[in-house]
């Protein structure tokens, strides 16, 4: 980031940019399109030889 102009860069100990609310209109969206799908078990054979 310091290479790109920045005065200042840190890097936050966190798994994602929850904290920003600038990713409010991409959660909203997410939460829209995970509510459109379904979810089921998986069912997965294993034979073992």
């Amino acid at each position: 980031m310091k290479a790109a102009g920045a005065k200042r860069a840190l890097i936050l100990p966190v798994g994602g940019a929850f904290h920003s609310p600038l990713m409010e209109p991409a959660r909203k969206e997410l939460q829209d399109a995970i509510e459109k799908l379904r979810f089921t078990i998986l069912f997965a054979r294993f034979i073992k030889m």
